[in-house]
């Protein structure tokens, strides 16, 4: 049996010990695991010999289509690249499977004043969190209020990146903390609590802290919901906590990271991925 791993070249680095540790595991299983850049997978796939098996670690759902069209079997699913990967269809996804989620609107582009002073009655929040749908680890979030209006949509301008699709979302009350889940074979293997006392975002890539977390009946309701819904076979889900400890269903992660599962327990999440 052999397979592929696919990451970008600008990613590759920062993530070299979860490549060389997949490859190495399944070695131990006479399993060959090739690396494969994103840049070049097209090409490639076309002239090597057929891999079993792709562990896909770019967002990148039209690859992940591909390789499923050629009969490759890929880890993650197409279907989740998809969904998890537009913040906007995770939150239909969201909605459709009766999770608590975040009241969302969407935006061909960044949104302009007018459609932003609207939101704020539309959301009844004084405080607007807007993100791209294609946005990770905390980047293009913005936070706005009735008086950062015009100087978000200065700064989006100045960074061009206008153009690209957007959500609109009232904050939710309480400090920056959020649950992150990780799932293997479609079922929670652990829960990592998020916080931060000096941004509105708490991801662990921006320096939010982390710690362990229990999986309580409450939050396993919400997972399961997602679970039955849509088959994950290594992912992260994150719920954002409010100030009264309500869940709210936020995002699907695809290309999760390992990170933070090391730093907090004793678990070999890659050796038991593969």
């Amino acid at each position: 049996m052999n397979g592929i791993i696919i990451y970008s070249k600008k990613d590759y680095e920062k993530n070299r010990f979860f490549v060389e540790k997949s490859i190495e595991c399944m070695s131990l299983e006479n399993i060959c695991l090739e690396l494969v850049f994103e840049e070049e997978a097209y090409e490639k796939i076309q002239i090597m010999k057929k891999p079993d098996f792709a562990i896909v670690r770019c967002i990148n759902p039209n690859l992940s289509k591909l390789l499923e069209l050629y009969g490759i079997a890929t880890f993650n699913s197409a279907k989740l690249s998809e969904c998890a990967n537009h913040k906007f269809y995770t939150y239909l996804l969201g909605k459709k499977c009766g999770l608590n989620v975040v009241s969302t609107i969407h935006s061909k582009g960044f949104p302009d004043k007018a459609t932003l002073l609207e939101a704020f009655v539309r959301v009844n929040s004084k405080e607007l969190i807007v993100k791209s749908v294609a946005g990770h680890g905390g980047s293009e979030v913005f936070l706005v209020t009735q008086n950062t209006v015009d100087d978000v949509i200065h700064q989006i301008k100045e960074k061009n990146i206008e153009n690209k699709e957007y959500v609109i979302q009232p904050r939710i009350n309480g400090i920056a903390r959020d649950v992150r889940v990780y799932i293997l074979d479609n079922k929670p293997v652990f829960a990592i609590l998020r916080t931060s006392k000096t941004d509105y975002r708490s991801n662990f890539s921006l320096g939010g802290e982390v710690r362990p977390m229990d999986i309580d009946e409450k939050l396993m309701c919400q997972i399961s919901k997602l679970t039955d819904n849509m088959y994950m076979d290594y992912a992260g889900i994150d719920f954002i906590i409010d100030n009264n400890d309500n869940l709210y269903f936020n995002e699907i992660e695809d290309v999760v990271g390992a990170r933070m599962l090391y730093k907090c327990t004793d678990i070999d999440i890659i050796a038991r991925f593969m």
